[in-house]
Parts: C-alpha cells; sequence; structure tokens
C-alpha cells in the first residue's frame, strides 16, 4: 500500500521501503525517518521500548520518528 502511495503522488524516488518484521529484523541503518502508523497500540510497552531503541539505532543523526 505504501508502494502505491508514493508512485501515486509521485515520490517512490524520495522513499526507500523495506520488508521485513520489525521485531524480529534489524532495521536498515542510515534513516531520516521512522514512520509508525497503527503499531504501538497493538504491543505491549515492552515490546514499544525494544522497537524504539531499534529505531534510534537505525535514524541518522537529526533523524525523526
Amino acid at each position: 500500500m505504501a508502494r502505491e502511495r508514493l508512485a501515486a503522488e509521485g515520490l517512490e524516488d524520495r522513499a526507500e521501503l523495506s520488508v521485513g518484521n520489525f521485531y524480529n529484523d534489524a532495521l536498515p541503518n542510515g534513516c531520516d525517518l521512522a514512520l509508525l502508523s497503527a503499531i504501538i497500540h497493538q504491543h505491549s510497552a515492552a515490546e514499544n521500548v525494544t522497537l524504539y531503541k531499534k529505531i534510534h539505532h537505525a535514524l541518522e543523526p537529526g533523524g525523526g520518528c
């Protein structure tokens, strides 16, 4: 769905999408932005803290979430 929306707006060359399980797989390094949509509401506080730490590690300095 994200790929389709990016293409519809002509933005597919400005974003890199990664497929995987964000709890089991490593996140790609060098990210400027991490977008969480309908994720944290479904999981425990401990699972979310683990995810936030992975995101922090993957973000470039000055990147956002």
